[in-house]
């Protein structure tokens, strides 16, 4: 187990902000952003109560869309914002 994950172990977290979007760089090649595959894994390794998705659809160089979102593996965990909505978080 990574240290990463080590420091998560036995913790609850609350509300995971997922960055996704899936931005790419030429020079690195990997992902800056997650992709729903990400998301997912990421979700079930550490089990939030919340979800919250952000960046897709909102700017051309992201790959991840909105239809993609279909593909989230814990739906009932997750809340899909629309652009320009807010919500209270605390």
């Amino acid at each position: 187990m990574g240290t990463r994950r080590r420091a998560l172990k036995n913790k609850q977290i609350d509300i995971l902000i997922a960055n996704l979007g899936q931005a790419k760089s030429k020079m690195i090649g990997s992902p800056f952003t997650m992709n729903v595959e990400m998301l997912n894994k990421f979700m079930r390794a550490l089990n939030p109560t919340v979800t919250l998705p952000i960046h897709t659809d909102d700017f051309a160089h992201f790959e991840t869309s909105k239809s993609d979102l279909a593909k989230i593996e814990q739906k009932n965990k997750v809340k899909i914002l629309e652009n320009g909505q807010s919500m209270k978080i605390i």
